[in-house]
């Protein structure tokens, strides 16, 4: 039970909001048909003790609610990056056919989302994946000196009913080696507290007024901004799965750490966190008047955001701002039992004026000076969606491999070139030696052995190669770079199977009719 002043607008949506994500996270604890067969035996049950040890995670995500609006939108943080940096990184994580059960793969960096890997026709729902980046963030499991953490969890939204199993790592460029494998949270370049390394709840607010917030900052959350610009960036990988073999997708993960390493894909994103390439000014959009927005895009369920700058970068300025953006996200989507809802808002305040607008491609909300006019903003609101968040920023997550299986992805770009063998030491051996005869295939065989290497399925397809035989060659190629022997892995083509039944032959699924003559 949770009491708020009577009549308390900003206080009865926050209190909404909270509970329902607090009832979320003990749900990723004991799922909703325990706790259904425990209240049916006795409807006075104490939850205390089955909760005991569980409040790490729910001071954790006190702290997140206080400042990630991605939370408050339903909608996934991307980390911004290069577009092309992203689709290596996932084409990575797509699992073999080998895998079986495996439900999502995500990478994940300073609380936003990398990329996601996901079956096709099935997506992850936003509070599922926020209960679960807040689970892994823990201190227990992000400072623990195992090198992976096997977590238990039931995602509310994926299936109430049943627990699924999260395999966790934390990966480090080898650079930073001598530092341990997981190193404590480095401060969140977007909001206040992404990482709840709490031992405490923060304060919820006592002010009445909901253009004004003085609330102290807890400790902790002082702690987490106060961390230095240069800590080590570690980047979590988390493979769920449904009763998946363990010992496979533990195989399967440090597997793909390592290509991750190895391809220098892992230093490249460490790296632009650091230079800060993942994140913007609102002054980059050179807009007049505007002081900070949020942008969701709803198709794509993604939020994005530039740093808070002065007069949010004070944590109470920053804590009061996001509540306005509450309150108006809360009153358009009439989520504390409005009579409608509503597609724009403007509120002005002393201290600036902020509106929300809400649209079929997207939601906005907007802060400004409380002294320019109402149309100002309005012709700021329109500026911001003209723009295109996803080209401009690269935050779309629309590259990530939309179900698990291999693609004809260009990796050789991004991948050092093998040094050619005896045997092997020019890109007509190389073709000669996978066999299928791929070296006839070739409209003109590549002259020196880096062009080879970078050839993609683009490039095969447009030299006319069917697709089992793209299939084949991009393959051998990945084999080869692997180290395998292509004596080891060529092998002739399937033969095809043809079955007769009544009526025309059947081969290859397809009724084979006979000519006239």
């Amino acid at each position: 039970m949770h009491a708020y002043p009577r009549g308390e607008n900003r206080s009865r949506c926050k209190t909404r909001f909270h509970l329902e994500y607090l009832h979320l996270q003990i749900l990723s604890v004991v799922s909703a048909e325990q706790l259904r067969r425990m209240f049916e035996r006795r409807g006075n049950f104490d939850l205390r003790r089955l909760l005991s040890g569980a409040e790490p995670f729910m001071h954790s995500l006190l702290s997140r609610l206080e400042f990630d609006l991605a939370l408050s939108t339903s909608s996934l943080n991307c980390l911004r990056l290069d577009p092309k940096l992203r689709k290596s990184v996932a084409d990575v994580l797509v699992p073999t056919s080998k895998i079986k059960d495996v439900l999502y793969m995500v990478l994940i960096a300073q609380g936003r989302v990398i990329t996601l890997v996901r079956p096709k026709k099935h997506s992850i729902h936003p509070s599922d994946l926020h209960i679960l980046i807040n689970t892994i963030h823990v201190p227990s499991i992000m400072n623990s000196s195992a090198s992976a953490s096997w977590l238990p969890i039931c995602l509310p939204k994926f299936d109430p009913a049943a627990f699924v199993n999260a395999y966790v790592t934390f990966m480090r460029p080898r650079s930073d080696s001598s530092e341990p494998v997981a190193s404590p949270i480095p401060s969140p370049s977007v909001f206040g507290s992404v990482h709840g390394d709490a031992e405490e709840p923060v304060p919820r607010d006592q002010d009445s007024n909901a253009g004004q917030d003085t609330a102290p900052a807890s400790s902790t959350a002082q702690s987490i901004l106060t961390a230095p610009e240069t800590a080590p960036v570690d980047v979590g990988l988390v493979c769920v799965s449904g009763q998946a073999d363990f010992e496979a997708v533990r195989s399967w993960c440090t597997s793909v750490t390592e290509r991750l390493e190895n391809d220098g894909l892992l230093k490249a994103m460490t790296d632009a966190i650091q230079n800060g390439k993942t994140t913007y000014l609102v002054s980059d959009l050179s807009i007049p008047g505007l002081r900070h927005f949020v942008y969701k895009s709803r198709p794509h369920v993604q939020v994005t955001m530039p740093e808070y700058e002065d007069p949010y970068d004070d944590q109470n300025e920053k804590r009061r701002l996001i509540t306005l953006y509450q309150i108006l996200h809360d009153n358009i989507h009439a989520k504390s039992g409005q009579e409608s809802t509503l597609k724009l808002q403007y509120i002005r305040t002393e201290r600036e004026s902020v509106m929300g607008w809400i649209t079929q491609p997207f939601e906005l909300y907007l802060a400004l000076s409380p002294l320019i006019p109402k149309s100002a903003a309005i012709n700021a609101a329109n500026a911001i969606a003209r723009i295109d968040m996803a080209s401009i920023l690269g935050l779309r997550l629309a590259n990530f491999a939309p179900r698990q299986c291999r693609t004809l992805v260009n990796r050789a770009a991004s991948r050092p070139v093998p040094q050619p063998r005896s045997s092997v030491d020019t890109p007509a051996a190389f073709l000669s030696a996978i066999g299928r005869k791929s070296e006839t295939k070739l409209p003109t065989v590549p002259e020196s052995w880096e062009e080879l290497w970078k050839l993609d399925g683009q490039a095969l397809k447009k030299a006319g190669l069917t697709v089992k035989d793209r299939k084949y060659i991009m393959w051998s190629m990945q084999k080869y770079r692997e180290g395998a022997d292509p004596a080891e892995f060529a092998h002739p083509p399937q033969a095809r199977r043809k079955i007769r039944g009544r009526g025309p032959a059947v081969q290859n699924g397809k009724r084979i009719r006979s000519r006239r003559l």
